[in-house]
């Protein structure tokens, strides 16, 4: 897709050669091509030609030189802060440089109308030779994104058919050079993507993008080779040993509608991961985990018979993304973030002057230029001297309360930061570090660090330097705090432990935990359901046992940074930092593991989520569950929603939101009452509440939404067994009005239940 920005942007050099600057830009993965040489343009790919404000862009510059000498210079993106970029371009040749930019919501509060990014081509001097502004929207969304690395990759469009808040982009290779970039995608798919590889850092990627929870689905079929030759081999279900044809009547297990009879082509091989659907001893559909990811593995070449057809694809990516759900990425409310690191920094000379200390300073200048300064005047017969005595003595007073303020804020380069750890295996965590560096003294200065930094302060200047990219301040203001982003993965000994008992018995439920991730935390929380477990300090390999609470105490957490701080507001509660699971660790902790040099003195506030999975506390025998435990997570939908827990939906045609519960293993589903709760939803919608039932792979009505709204909110699930698919149970609320909920009421309750050995 071109969008053109119109004009002929002529440049000028010293022997008079002419140089035209391309911008690619916004979320792009394919190229277009330009019109005119001498033409500015934009490519957009992706969503069309949008900025994301949730998600990190893709920024593509180009530089054809169509003149018969190299060119030198540089190509400056812009940004909240400075990206720059060093180009050369042979003669006749075209140049490309690609930038990542954080999401727009880390760089401005208000995003929901336009957005300016300014993109400079500069000479070797300096000396700006080409510029072009450009505006445009920026919306924010809730689907999910599914990146496509394929042959044909236009063709899994229909995959957004299938369940409406998923959205198909084309990838290639380069898509994984940045992890941060690639993490907007839940899901990729490799299919025949050609004579392409994989560098080791895009490699590296890959994994890391899977083991933090991505699904990859790989193709079979004649085309396997060609995918399989980008994975290492220890990831894929099935260890392939060639192909095979398979009869049409043997494809039954898949549930496709459209089927013509005859042979098909599929992948054949030892299975080492786990068979999802086959026919016979040929597995169709194969997964296996790796770190909290999965791959699935389908026998059959994803771009060719009998999933050419569209109702058969369509049929294929349905069980596929019921059988393994994806599921939004746990995002950050930057407003929280913001509020923290303003509380922890105090970034203003406020600190260094009281409200105190500044009245008494005002006061004594009213005292000098006012009475004292009139008597004296008066004694030695001056009063004509006030006119330059009085704002003699602002002066002074100004230049005084300056130093002093000066010195009350120190020579430091303080280094603050708010680390959102989130920790995703055993001995893996991302790091998301919101920091910003205290200017003691107005003069240029360089950050770097080892993992990826994005500036958030006009004052700064991303740079490459011999591959390690670095921040450079110019003169930035004095006392000011300038903010930059960075990203990283951080290794692990370990990761907490938890031992705690679903009982509905007992008065005060207790919780065990063991701090094996190598961390100190100054105070430790365990939220279970609409329980808390406080710990207070939790030193590495430490052991405590708590009591349920009732309600955390999370101004102390703020207090230790600024003891003079408000309360914090009720509604800037931890908690929100926390993914929608049943069980997870809150941890915090002040040593700061991301590192940047350049500042010598660093304030710390680590925020160390970890989810636990509720499978692991559930032992044979009999199964209890009480209310606020076994709760969903939203799939998606295409409509907006206000918080991470509190959904509110509106549509005037008919739409849907899919839920996915995760149950215990092992259950006897001939044993119990098992009752799906659903207290919060609210609104004025029409609709039903569905069911996936995997055994007849088919929607399964439970209830209307109008007796839901009247009624207990409470539905009775029947033939259990034949509902769930690998201890998921998946929900739809079809809709049309107005819907709203909040996913603290919505869960299920189990009585008389039993799990097996």
């Amino acid at each position: 897709m071109l969008l053109w920005l119109g004009g002929e942007c002529k440049l000028k050099l010293k022997k008079g050669l002419a140089l035209a600057l391309a911008a690619a830009a916004l979320l792009a993965l394919l190229p277009g091509s330009a019109r005119a040489e001498k033409d500015i343009y934009v490519v957009g790919l992706l969503f069309g030609d949008q900025l994301f404000p949730d998600a990190w862009n893709r920024v593509e510059v180009r530089v054809p030189n169509n003149s018969d000498k190299d060119f030198q210079g540089s190509v400056v993106v812009e940004l909240g802060g400075e990206y720059v970029r060093d180009v050369f371009v042979e003669a006749g040749k075209t140049g490309s440089l690609v930038f990542y930019l954080p999401p727009l919501a880390y760089i401005q509060r208000d995003y929901s109308n336009v957005t300016a990014l300014k993109i400079y081509l500069r000479d070797q001097r300096g000396r700006t030779i080409s510029k072009v502004n450009l505006t445009t929207g920026s919306r924010t969304t809730s689907s999910i994104f599914v990146g496509v690395m394929g042959k044909q990759a236009g063709e899994f469009k229909r995959i957004g058919n299938v369940l409406d808040y998923l959205s198909v982009a084309g990838m290639n290779p380069e898509s994984l050079d940045n992890l941060q970039f690639a993490q907007n995608f839940r899901a990729i798919v490799l299919s025949n993507p050609g004579p392409v590889s994989l560098n080791p850092h895009q490699a590296a990627n890959l994994r890391r993008w899977l083991e933090a929870g991505g699904m990859l689905v790989v193709g079979g079929g004649s085309g396997w080779q060609q995918s399989a030759a980008l994975l290492s081999p220890d990831i894929l279900p099935v260890r392939i040993q060639g192909v095979e044809t398979i009869a049409a009547g043997d494809l039954a297990p898949l549930g496709l509608p459209s089927l013509e009879e005859g042979e098909y082509t599929i992948a054949a091989g030892e299975v080492v991961g786990q068979v999802l659907l086959a026919a016979g001893d040929k597995p169709l559909l194969a997964a296996k985990k790796v770190g909290e990811g999965t791959v699935l593995w389908s026998a059959l070449d994803l771009e060719a018979a009998p999933l050419l057809n569209p109702a058969n694809s369509e049929a294929f990516w349905q069980k596929v993304f019921l059988l393994r759900p994806v599921v939004k990425a746990h995002s950050v409310d930057y407003n929280l973030v913001s509020q923290l690191f303003n509380s922890i920094s105090q970034d203003s000379l406020a600190s260094a002057l009281s409200p105190g200390k500044l009245f008494l300073l005002l006061l004594g200048y009213i005292v000098l230029v006012g009475p004292v300064n009139w008597l004296v005047l008066r004694k030695i017969d001056r009063r004509e001297w006030a006119w330059f005595v009085i704002p003699a003595v602002a002066l002074l007073l100004t230049a005084g309360a300056f130093a002093y303020g000066r010195l009350g804020r120190g020579s430091d380069q303080i280094l603050y930061q708010v680390n959102l750890i989130e920790q995703y295996s055993n001995n893996k965590a991302n790091i998301q570090s919101f920091s910003g560096v205290f200017i003691p003294r107005s003069r240029d200065m360089t950050l770097s660090s080892e993992a990826y930094l994005a500036p958030l302060s006009g004052e700064i200047v991303s740079r490459l330097d011999g591959g390690q990219q670095v921040l450079a301040l110019k003169k930035p203001p004095l006392w000011s705090v300038q903010k930059f982003y960075g990203a990283g993965v951080l290794d692990l000994p370990g990761s907490v432990q938890i031992e705690a008992s679903f009982n509905p018995s007992l008065k005060r439920a207790e919780a065990k935990v063991t701090n094996n991730s190598g961390q100190d935390f100054f105070a430790g929380f365990i939220k279970m359901g609409k329980e808390w477990f406080e710990f207070g300090a939790l030193a590495a390999g430490e052991s405590k046992t708590s009591k349920a609470i009732i309600q955390p105490d999370f101004q102390s957490i703020i207090s230790r940074y600024n003891p003079s701080s408000r309360p914090f507001p009720g509604w800037y509660d931890f908690s929100y930092y926390l993914p929608n699971d049943p069980v997870c660790f809150l941890g915090f902790g002040d040593s700061g593991p991301f590192s940047v040099a350049g500042a010598n003195k660093k304030v710390a506030l680590d925020i160390w989520v970890q989810t636990i999975e509720t499978r692991d506390f559930f032992a044979a025998g009999s199964l209890d569950i009480p209310r606020g435990i076994l709760t969903p997570v939203v799939l998606g939908s295409q409509a907006d929603y206000y918080s991470p827990r509190d959904y509110h939906f509106y549509s005037n045609e008919e739409a849907n939101v899919d839920l996915v519960f995760s149950l215990p293993e092992n259950i006897d589903f001939s044993q119990g009452e098992y009752r799906l709760n659903l207290d919060t939803v609210w609104g004025e919608a029409k609709g039903t509440v569905l069911v996936y039932n995997f055994e007849s792979n088919m929607w399964q009505e439970l209830g209307s939404l109008d007796n839901l709204f009247k009624q207990t909110r409470s539905i009775l699930l029947e033939n259990l067994g034949d509902l769930v698919n690998e201890n998921h149970l998946t929900v739809r609320i079809n809709y049309s009005g107005d819907l709203g909920f909040s996913l603290d009421g919505m869960d299920i309750s189990v009585t008389g239940g039993r799990i097996n050995d």
